[in-house]
Order: C-alpha cells, then structure tokens, then sequence
C-alpha cells in the first residue's frame, strides 16, 4: 500500500509519514476501504502536460478547468470552420482572440467570488484521470458537500436534444457542420439552464456515490530504518503517545461539531457560509501538518534531547490552541444562534487567522 507526495511526486510507503526526498507531509493517492455510499477507484498519477492544460491548480490539488475546457473547445471549433471553408487565418486569429477571452473572464469570476471557487472536499473527490473527470463534468452533478458523483438528468437530456438537433439539421441542404453545431447549441443551452435551475431550487445535494482513489502503478515501498532507534522510541511506534492520540481525537470531534453548527448557523451557498467552513478547512489543514510533524518527532526523534523534548511540548501547545480556537468559534455561533441582528464574523475570523498566520510565520 502506497501514496504519492504531492509535492515532488515520490511514492512512498503508506506507513510514511513524510517524503524522503523533501520532507514534505502532504500526499495523495492513499488506500481506503469502500462503504456503503463509496467505491474506491483506480487512478494513474498524469503527467504535467495533462494537468497545466486541462486542470486548474488549487491549494488542495488539481480540478478539472471549465474555463481551459471551454477556452480550447472554442479555438478547436473555429480551427475545425477552416475545413468548412473559412479563411485559415481569420478563424485561427479570430478562435484565439475568443478563447483567449473567455479564458480570462472565467478565470476572473472565479477569483473574485468565493463561491466560484472550488473547495477542499470538491478537489479532494477530482483529478482520477482525464477521462473520468471528463465523464463526470458532462454527464453527472457533484455533491458540494461530500463531493459524491450522481447521474444528472439534466445534462443528459441536454445532450440528447444536442444530438437529435444535430441530426435533423444535417438534412437541410446548403447547410454545413458549423451551422449544424450552433444551431443545435441554440436548443440545447436552455434546456441545460432551465433543468440546472430546478435541481438547485429543488436538490441541491443529491445523494450521490463518493469515488476513493488507489493508484495502481506499482512503486517503490520504501522501508524506515529502525536500527538506531532506542528502546524507548521502539515503544512509541506501536503504542503511540496518549496525549498526542487523545489531542487528535478531541480536535476531530471539535471540528466536526463546528461545521454542524456552521451549517444550521448560515446556508450555503452564502459568502459568511463560505468564510466559516473556509476557516474551518484551514484550521483543520494547520492541525493535521503540526499532528503529524509531532508524531514523527515523537518517534524518529531522541527522546533524551531537550531540545528534541522543548519541540515535542511546543507542538502540543499549537494543537492545543487551534482546539481552544475552534472550541471558541463553536461557542460563538451558538451564543448567536438565534440573534435576529447581522451577525459580525470579523473577529471571531481573524482571531483563527492570526492563529494560523502565527504558525506559519513561526515555521518559516
């Protein structure tokens, strides 16, 4: 069993808790066991060319780009009206200029909204292979929020209608495939908004099959070294520190209780909905690099160092303050549950903020 750093994309043991060549504690790819509402998948790691042309990178990982998909397909239809007789040049110019902006304009609503960009739990369930993401974009509905895939009936109603356009407007004489194409686009653009209306009104969130990923190249397991490791520490690698287990099991209680009051405190899609789960998604982010930076200290480290020792106690105090941070987000919104007034977040925000800023700037 393996997973793939993202950083640097060594593979690595499962049991590794940082990469060997830079250190760094992020990965993917990792094996899971399906439930009942999942199926684990198998994926390859694509290349870099696959993913700067298609993908869009964000702080979580890869997602399929809507505005290079639609950018591209713009410039390879005017490409392809050259075979209908177009002039090369004008099409070719004319195809990049447009791509060009559409390219740029998506990609500026998606910075500028919140709620255009995708989240953590939306890439997490994204990037298992060109084709299949492909697949999912044109034919099913995401789950926002446990990132699940359902078939849509919407989008495939939509390309049905394309379809028989299509076929219809190839029998009228005089006529060619540009004209085929946009003519049926004219149907089929209104029934997909009309149909992706009523499943926003109507069911948002589907109940819907979360994919898990197992990647199937065979890798390279590589093994720790525990010769030099002392008795003490040989413990620590089965039993484990209490403290340590004990932090880890009250902050993920903590943080699932925050995002249950967060969801009946503010509905999505709304921008302080947003904001709150974003917190969230980055204290949970900060707690699970400082956790497993503790953990390897605890067991790869000499536990006769004091300053190994000052730097274990140094990480609990961090864990420790994220919880009580959370704690306090909790506690906030639920002393304001039912206040009919605005609700003010800035300061409950840029105190977790600060709190991360902090350990950031303490890590650097």
């Amino acid at each position: 069993m393996t997973k793939i750093c993202n950083r640097c994309g060594c593979k690595v043991d499962d049991n590794v808790n940082f990469c060997p060549d830079c250190r760094s504690q992020s990965f993917k790819g990792e094996v899971v066991k399906a439930t009942a509402n999942s199926i684990v998948v198998n994926t390859k790691p694509q290349g870099k060319v696959v993913h700067d042309l298609f993908y869009q990178k964000t702080e979580y990982g890869y997602v399929l780009s809507k505005a290079k998909l639609s950018s591209i397909s713009v410039f390879l239809f005017f490409t392809a009206s050259i075979f209908a007789g177009f002039p090369a040049f004008g099409a070719l110019v004319v195809g990049f200029l447009l791509a060009a902006m559409i390219y740029l304009l998506m990609r500026a609503i998606s910075n500028s909204f919140e709620i255009a960009k995708p989240t953590k739990v939306v890439v997490e369930h994204n990037d298992y292979g060109f084709v299949t993401d492909l697949k999912h974009l044109l034919f099913y509905w995401q789950n926002k929020k446990t990132g699940g895939y359902v078939l849509s009936k919407t989008k495939l109603c939509s390309h049905i209608i394309f379809l028989l356009a299509f076929i219809f407007f190839s029998f009228i004489p005089y006529t060619n495939f540009i004209g085929w194409i946009m003519a049926s686009l004219v149907f089929e653009i209104p029934a997909f908004a009309i149909g992706t209306v009523i499943h926003k009104l109507t069911n948002p969130y589907p109940e819907a099959l979360v994919l898990e990923k197992r990647v199937i190249d065979k890798p390279k397991i590589l093994k720790t070294d525990t010769s030099r490791i002392t008795g003490r520490i040989r413990n620590n690698l089965t039993s484990g520190d209490p403290e340590i287990k004990n932090l880890r099991k009250e902050f993920d209680i903590k943080e699932s209780n925050v995002r249950d009051v967060i969801e009946k405190r503010f509905q999505p899609p709304q921008l302080t909905y947003t904001r709150f789960i974003g917190i969230v998604d980055k204290s949970k982010e900060l707690f699970d690099k400082e956790y497993d930076a503790l953990v390897n200290l605890v067991e790869l480290g000499d536990a006769d160092s004091p300053k190994i020792s000052a730097e274990i106690e140094s990480r609990k105090d961090t864990l420790r303050s994220i919880i009580k941070k959370i704690d306090d987000l909790t506690n906030e919104l639920v002393l304001t549950m039912d206040n009919t007034d605005k609700f003010e977040v800035d300061d409950v925000i840029s105190h977790m903020e600060n709190l991360i800023k902090s350990v950031k700037d303490y890590e650097q």
